[in-house]
């Protein structure tokens, strides 16, 4: 079955190209833009046509170090020299505003693209300078970097390539071919009258095969949505545009942009439509990405808020009792006896041990933050550090009973003091979050060239969706932290001290029934 040949109307596809277009000749000359280029940077078809391109887009005087002109030149020549592609790094290229006699010019970022179109000697005829504007990504990823060292932004370099123009069908064409977007032309019977090559690319049909085909039977085994509404819309003479999914594969998705341009005869007549569609899936991964990045960068920002209360309310409250026992002494110190005034003392010190150990972990938090927090690797008995943390923990409850088991023969290689603090902290959070069971184990075993430590208590437990968060810096699990004091630093230094000596820490825990702590080290040297 043969059909009528169709009037490809290029330039009318070219001019209303959703990507951004200039076609250069090879003195770089503006032959050609698109509708989307020329309003992106505020200019008029009439007004560049013919111009030589730095003339049009000069450098920003206020911004010299982007060196806007001097890279799009090298790039350009580079093209003209090999005549092959030449893709640019993200570009700071400024446009004038061209407001009346404005000279100011408008920050812009873009993501160009040069490509050589070749005549039948293989000689550069014109040059396709393609971009794609990531302004606003730019802007938002060093904002969200410089409000927060430790969010990172993924960056995007979404690359559209060729444009096209030209005074011959052939020339056409061949630009059509180049360009990354799927475009098509149907007639008013459904059926595609021409197809350039990423359209057979993309599904992976060669173009043979598609046209004659009604364009709803060729799409419905990749589609997941209905697009008849829209057909019936642009035979109306209606511009349709609109996004869809489809599937290539199983495991493949592929977000595409569609717009559809009614082609209308001189007689005003629907004949046709123009089909053009732009994959758009790593676009919509990036702002997902970038959605679930600003959400972290806002959960942090709450945690610091909640941090810098819960702190200031911690440091505050043996302040305040310090003060009040000071004021005591300071009335009546003449009358006070002994007994009495070494009461005080030993009470007022005991806040001043409490406050000094709140500060002494915002310290190590801070240096541990930037990797300072010092360390002193050594040998040492393992056994005598299990030892003392047992008796220091012991002195802060006495209800509570540790039961000490180790089987350690060999000395093991590291810093005695920071795994001394791991395992106190260990035990004063199992004494703390056990006010109702008295028995806490710690129990040390040598495993092959490995040392585990366990600290396992009958609390009352850590929900399941906390557990990986009471790691992290500024986190206490919410069911834990209603009726106890802290600043929630000890498992995330704790955590910090065992991988500094190429450990692993982890818990286990049942709600009502308790929780295990463990800690595996290396025995032997194993310094970072």
């Amino acid at each position: 079955m043969s059909y009528p040949k169709v009037d490809i109307k290029y330039k009318q596809i070219f001019n209303h190209l959703p990507g951004k277009y200039l076609i250069l000749d090879t003195d770089l000359h503006i032959v050609a833009a698109s509708d989307s280029y020329l309003s992106a940077t505020f200019t008029k078809r009439s007004e560049i046509l013919n111009q030589y391109i730095f003339d049009v887009f000069p450098d920003n005087p206020a911004a010299p170090e982007a060196r806007a002109t001097e890279k799009l030149y090298e790039s350009l020549k580079t093209v003209l020299t090999t005549r092959k592609a030449h893709d640019m790094d993200i570009q700071h290229y400024d446009i004038p505003k061209r407001v009346g006699d404005s000279s100011s010019f408008e920050t812009r970022y873009w993501c160009p693209s040069n490509t050589p179109v070749l005549d039948e000697a293989g000689n550069v005829e014109y040059i396709i300078h393609s971009v794609d504007d990531v302004t606003e990504e730019v802007l938002t990823r060093k904002e969200i970097v410089r409000k927060d060292d430790h969010i990172t932004v993924i960056t995007q370099k979404q690359t559209e390539a060729s444009e096209a123009l030209g005074a011959m069908d052939k020339r056409l064409r061949l630009i059509t071919d180049i360009i990354p977007a799927l475009v098509a032309y149907i007639d008013k019977d459904h059926r595609y009258r021409f197809v350039n090559e990423s359209y057979s690319r993309n599904f992976k049909i060669s173009q043979e095969e598609i046209l004659g085909k009604k364009v709803e039977d060729f799409l419905k085994p990749y589609l997941t949505q209905d697009i008849s509404k829209n057909i019936e819309a642009v035979l109306k003479g209606q511009i349709q545009s609109f996004e869809i999914k489809i599937k290539l594969h199983k495991s493949t998705e592929q977000h595409l942009e569609v717009i559809y341009l009614p082609d209308i005869s001189d007689e005003g007549k629907v004949i046709g439509f123009v089909s053009m569609i732009m994959d758009v899936t790593d676009k919509v991964k990036y702002y997902d990405e970038l959605t679930k990045l600003t959400q972290e960068k806002e959960q942090l920002i709450l945690q610091k808020d909640e941090f810098i209360e819960m702190a200031s309310h911690e440091l505050k409250t043996p302040l305040t009792t310090i003060k009040a026992y000071v004021e005591l002494m300071l009335l009546d110190i003449e009358e006070l006896d002994r007994n009495t005034l070494q009461n005080y003392l030993g009470k007022t010190n005991s806040y001043i041990n409490q406050l000094h150990r709140l500060i002494t972990g915002l310290f190590d938090v801070s240096t541990a933050n930037t990797g300072r927090l010092p360390y002193n690797f050594s040998y040492f008995n393992l056994a005598d550090a299990i030892e003392t943390c047992c008796s220091n923990a012991m002195n802060i409850s006495k209800k509570h009973k540790i039961d000490c088991q180790y089987t350690l023969k060999d000395k093991m290689y590291g810093d005695k003091e920071r795994l001394e603090q791991v395992i106190e902290s260990l035990l004063n959070n199992a004494i703390k979050y056990s006010p109702d069971r008295n028995d806490i184990l710690l129990k040390a075993e040598e495993i092959n060239d490995e040392v585990l430590i366990t600290v396992k208590d009958r609390g009352i437990g850590i929900p399941d969706e906390e557990l990986e968060n009471i790691f992290k810096r500024f986190s206490r699990a919410h069911a834990l932290s209603y009726h106890n004091s802290g600043l929630g630093l000890g498992l995330y230094l704790s955590r910090e001290i065992v991988h500094r000596h190429r450990g692993k820490i982890w818990a286990e825990s049942e709600i009502g029934k308790g929780s295990t702590f463990f800690v595996k080290l290396p025995a032997k040297p194993a310094v970072r």
